[in-house]
């Protein structure tokens, strides 16, 4: 998926989710090894100074990928749900459902501000 596939995607989905749904996000599992890859992947798809956030040594990162809507989830981008129970359990339910799954509130290791991130 590009990025201006999920823009799309997002806002034809946008209008039904409930108001209190914040944001959505499409998250991927990245193994360490090839986080360089999937770096230069993201960066090259129009996120210049895309970054994991926070650091972690888990061997595989669940990396917000797209964020909508952008402008006010931006500092989701990166986000390493592993590195978080709740994110990682509904990082792991998403994948095992395969559908979308709300979390409970994560933290962003960029602001320290709690959210709740849905995952696709």
């Amino acid at each position: 998926m590009e990025r201006t596939e999920w823009a799309t995607y997002a806002r034809a989905v946008e209008p039904s989710l409930h108001h209190r749904v914040l944001g959505f996000g499409y998250v991927e599992r990245v193994r360490r090894a090839d986080l360089p890859a999937y770096l230069t992947r993201v960066r090259i798809d129009g996120a210049a100074g895309f970054q994991i956030h926070p650091t972690t040594e888990f061997p595989e990162i669940y990396s917000v990928t797209y964020v909508e809507p952008i402008a006010r989830n931006a500092v989701a981008l990166g986000l390493d749900l592993a590195s978080e129970e709740s994110g990682r359990q509904a990082a792991n339910q998403a994948m095992e459902l395969d559908r979308a799954v709300l979390s409970r509130r994560v933290a962003s290791s960029k602001t320290k501000r709690a959210a709740r991130v849905f995952n696709s």
